[in-house]
């Protein structure tokens, strides 16, 4: 996997503001390097330009022009190394057959979002994709003890992301969901899996 600084995301869909919703869910888990296309053809032409491939796409199943399964085949012709999570409003069912479908393209498939994207969903694949390493060192020195995550807390270095959930048909904010990080003084930003239960514990 490459460094921290090379992680970046492609994200194709035909429809822009899903794009723009997934971006910010996206940045709200700590991933800045994101760039949306809403064709095929277009993300193809960026994919052969970028100086490193994306190390995850998220691809929407069904577009015009060019669904998702042709242009997983490009990928192929590629000889692309990363991962896909897929983009749908299709059923369970045909989500999971399209799954099987590019795994065995040999590209692996790390699960699958409907629509309307739920943050929860994405955000338990992302922290399955991402390793431990690329989000901060704690599993090398042994996890967080207790004491360090009340000083945290004394310290004010608990910090809330706020997620917006929007509604798909009208574009409207209908609610919204804290996201937890802890601002570590020398790790950085520490997500969740990482002290929650911990918390919970103690």
């Amino acid at each position: 996997m490459p460094n921290k600084n090379h992680v970046n995301v492609m994200a194709l869909d035909d429809d822009a503001f899903i794009l723009e919703v997934l971006t910010l869910m996206l940045r709200n888990q700590g991933i800045t390097q994101v760039t949306t296309h809403t064709n095929g053809h277009q993300a193809l032409a960026s994919f052969d330009n970028l100086e490193f491939p994306p190390n995850l796409i998220f691809l929407d199943l069904n577009m015009p022009e060019m669904d998702g399964l042709e242009f997983v085949r490009h990928l192929v012709e590629r000889s692309y190394s990363g991962s896909l999570i897929l983009l749908s409003g299709e059923d369970e069912r045909v989500l999971h057959t399209t799954e099987k479908l590019v795994e065995a393209h040999k590209i692996p498939v790390l699960g699958s979002v409907q629509k309307p994207l739920s943050m929860e969903k994405l955000s338990a694949l992302l922290n399955a994709w991402i390793p431990a390493t690329l989000r901060n060192n704690s599993d090398a020195r042994g996890g967080y003890r207790a004491s360090e995550l009340r000083d945290a807390i004394d310290n004010g270095e608990l910090v809330n992301y706020y997620q917006p959930k929007v509604s798909v048909s009208t574009g409207e904010v209908v609610g919204v969901e804290a996201l937890v990080r802890w601002n570590h003084s020398s790790d950085g930003l520490v997500f969740p899996d990482q002290f929650i239960g911990l918390a919970e514990t103690h």
